[in-house]
């Protein structure tokens, strides 16, 4: 249990590190700017030329604890949605591990993993596809280098279609190739979708 937790928390943090930095940082440059801007008319930014006084802002200002409280509360807004957001990645990326546990023995089935071979995470990377409230596609990384999708939605329709080609290829004249599809495993709310493997 103690190894589970501390893979959990690892993970999560990398998995939030990767994941939301790249995404609060978009948010950022434009305050950052703004900010930038107010300082330079304001007259608080040392330099001769531009160059000059950006590097001012960015090695001085930002490196002052009490310049950057001042900065936290004029621009409050900001820090509130990069708390918000953070929060969210964190509660996804835990949605994700949890499920993962819960699941990982008819993962092993589908992915074709001995019982005795154990298998973690070792990655997370979001923002594969659309969005599902909120969400969006998680490729998962696993520490036999295998990786797996997961889909905050159901994949009832994907699984039936498998479900389907296997019966056309139990069907099928000798002749035929197989036809393939990918597996997946569905549930509610998410779902595990499988790379089709070429053998």
């Amino acid at each position: 249990y103690d190894r589970i937790t501390a893979l959990n928390s690892k993970v999560s943090f990398d998995c939030v590190m990767m994941n939301n930095l790249e995404e609060i940082s978009r948010y950022a440059i434009k305050f950052l700017v703004l900010d930038v801007n107010y300082m330079k008319d304001a007259g608080k930014l040392i330099g001769a030329d531009h160059e000059e006084k950006f590097r001012y802002y960015e090695e001085t200002i930002l490196s002052d604890v009490n310049m950057l409280r001042e900065l936290y509360d004029n621009y409050y807004e900001f820090v509130r949605l990069a708390m918000k957001m953070t929060e969210h990645c964190f509660a996804y990326c835990e949605e994700i591990i949890r499920n993962f546990y819960k699941d990982k023995e008819e993962l092993k089935k589908k992915l074709e993993i001995s019982k005795n071979d154990d298998i973690d995470i070792v990655s997370i990377k979001i923002g594969s596809g659309d969005k599902h409230n909120g969400k969006s596609v998680a490729r998962v990384l696993l520490s036999n280098k295998m990786q797996v999708l997961y889909k905050p939605h159901s994949l009832e329709l994907d699984k039936n279609f498998s479900e389907f080609i296997k019966w056309v290829n139990h069907k099928k004249n000798g002749d035929m190739l197989d036809l393939k599809a990918a597996e997946c495993m569905s549930f509610n709310s998410y779902s595990w979708a499988f790379y089709v493997r070429n053998n």
